[in-house]
């Protein structure tokens, strides 16, 4: 008994009302832990979308690499002035949504005929519809 005479015990079986208390800090933490959670999920789906968009970059890279080498490989007629699609045939570019690949070859400087800018280009449709579109330039010589 305490010193107003009562033991201990208040209504329906509560001891000095500590039960509710206790209850209202499970859900509270109950409540925290979740939030928690769904943070590690989001950040997992992120680092996932994310690993994705790396693989398609280096992807893209690579292509574009053995393009360009394509272009150097194949000499003056290959120089040209204009715009073309790649020249090789790459498996990989399945792999890249709605892929498509063009080379634009230009004269940069009329006093220096001989030099070439050719910029290989790739786009594709990323995560959530948005297009990418990764180059890469050179400034060859061609030579006759």
């Amino acid at each position: 008994m305490d010193m107003n005479g009562h033991n201990g015990r208040h209504g329906r079986g509560r001891v000095d009302g500590s039960a509710g208390l206790a209850l209202l800090e499970l859900v509270t933490a109950l409540f925290i832990v979740t939030l928690g959670m769904f943070g590690v999920i989001d950040l997992y789906l992120r680092v996932m979308d994310n690993g994705r968009a790396v693989q398609q970059y280096a992807l893209a890279s690579r292509i574009l690499q053995s393009e360009m080498e394509l272009v150097r490989a194949g000499g003056a007629p290959a120089l040209e002035p204009g715009s073309t699609d790649f020249r090789g045939e790459y498996s990989a570019l399945e792999r890249l949504s709605e892929a498509q690949g063009s080379i634009e070859v230009a004269v940069p400087d009329p006093d220096l005929p001989a030099l070439r800018q050719v910029t290989v280009r790739l786009q594709w449709a990323g995560q959530h519809g948005r297009i990418i579109e990764k180059k890469l330039m050179a400034l060859l010589h061609a030579r006759s």
